[in-house]
């Protein structure tokens, strides 16, 4: 019975390398195993479960020509990774500068707590105060490193996907920097966390549009950025209800931010600046 089971198994086998439906492979696994083990039932289950996997197996494809069409087509997922991976990539090792310039927002503040004798009132607002300028130090820190080292790229408005997308990939890479400023303020009070949660999505969207706004500016990104989050952090610190307003205007910093993306000059040309001290081909510091 096992000698005749060889062209069942070797059916079988061949059946189950072949590029066709996962189910079937199987199948044909599946009836080699039981076609072989020596007792009659098994023999024609295996059998008829052969029959079954060669019929529904469908045409045999090709993997080359699957490869070469899935190279050809890149799926937008695929661009939204490269997108990311490309802003990662960029920042380096200076990703962490930013939540490295919170310290020096967070450090004064625990030792302002630690010598002061402050009513419930006072620290609350000044811990909302320093851990809000934490988070915009850390998010114009990184804008700054991402305008050097990724600069805005009309062009790849030319790839197949959209401005609002890029960001808020751009948003939720900036506003990350600023998680570590928000958890320590957490750690002094946790009430002021709600607040401080609430006006980040604003915070990091407007951060997005600076960077966007960036080239041509002597401050760069950093100025814009720390002008109004400074606004933000103190109408926060003084007034907790100004998070809620802060929170309503958050869908028209987004849509403000699509519009600079998609409104940057395709043909200009942004020099970036550096020193004049210390370049031999400058004129005007010789």
């Amino acid at each position: 019975l096992r000698i005749a089971a060889l062209p069942v198994v070797t059916w079988a086998s061949a059946l189950s390398v072949l590029s066709v439906r996962p189910g079937s492979r199987v199948l044909a696994l599946t009836a080699g195993a039981l076609s072989v083990y020596g007792v009659p039932l098994t023999f024609v289950i295996g059998i008829v479960f052969l029959a079954i996997s060669d019929l529904t197996a469908g045409p045999v494809r090709s993997p080359i020509n699957r490869t070469r069409t899935r190279r050809r087509t890149p799926t937008t997922s695929r661009w939204y990774a490269s997108w990311v991976r490309m802003t990662l990539r960029a920042f380096g090792l200076r990703y962490f500068s930013g939540p490295g310039s919170s310290i020096l927002v967070l450090v004064p503040l625990m030792f302002f707590l630690h010598n002061n004798t402050l009513s419930p009132i006072q620290e609350s607002i000044a811990i909302r105060f320093a851990g809000l300028a934490a988070a915009i130090a850390a998010l114009s820190v990184a804008a700054d490193s991402l305008v050097i080292r990724r600069p805005p790229w009309p062009w790849v408005r030319s790839l197949p996907f959209s401005s609002g997308r890029r960001v808020a990939f751009d948003s939720a890479i900036l506003g990350a920097t600023a998680v570590p400023a928000l958890i320590a303020a957490g750690i002094f009070d946790l009430n002021a966390a709600p607040a401080l949660i609430t006006v980040m999505p604003f915070c990091a969207f407007r951060s997005v549009s600076a960077v966007r706004k960036a080239p041509g500016r002597p401050t760069s990104a950093s100025g814009t950025i720390l002008l109004e989050g400074g606004l933000v952090a103190v109408a926060t610190a003084v007034w907790p209800w100004a998070a809620l307003v802060v929170a309503m205007l958050t869908p028209l910093a987004y849509r403000t931010a699509v519009r600079d993306d998609q409104s940057q000059d395709v043909s200009r040309w942004h020099e970036l600046h550096h020193l004049a001290t210390g370049d031999s081909l400058s004129w005007s510091d010789q």
